[in-house]
């Protein structure tokens, strides 16, 4: 029973410093295919922060990512008429593939109009 206790204690005091993570720390995560129409060079970026990562592009504006499912949204990068621009694409659900329509003329989330396919 002593031994037990001490191997306890011994997990909880790791736990609490951070030199084991449990095994919900990580969000689970899900693939899909993104196609970004009506802008060149799109550069993709989800989360924010420290967290924030960007996707290079596996075709001309298609992209594989691998996202958490705890990110509702990416951004899209471009530039249009020599201004550096940021359209922001929400996401509903877990899908498969995912088509960005983005409308230069405008910045944010009412740049970006997504048709969502398939779920996983």
């Amino acid at each position: 029973m002593k031994t037990y206790l001490k191997q306890t204690a011994v997990v909880l005091g790791l736990l609490t410093i951070g030199a084991i993570k449990p095994s919900y720390a990580q969000p689970p995560l899900f693939n899909f295919k993104l196609i970004v129409e009506n802008v060149s060079n799109p550069q993709i970026f989800m989360g924010s922060g420290s967290d924030k990562k960007s996707f290079p592009p596996n075709g001309e504006n298609t992209f594989r990512i691998n996202g958490r499912q705890s990110d509702y949204s990416f951004t899209v990068q471009y530039q249009y008429k020599g201004k550096n621009k940021d359209a922001v694409c929400e996401i509903s659900g877990i899908p498969t593939q995912i088509i960005a329509t983005i409308d230069p003329n405008k910045e944010g989330r009412s740049a970006c109009k997504t048709q969502e396919t398939g779920r996983g």
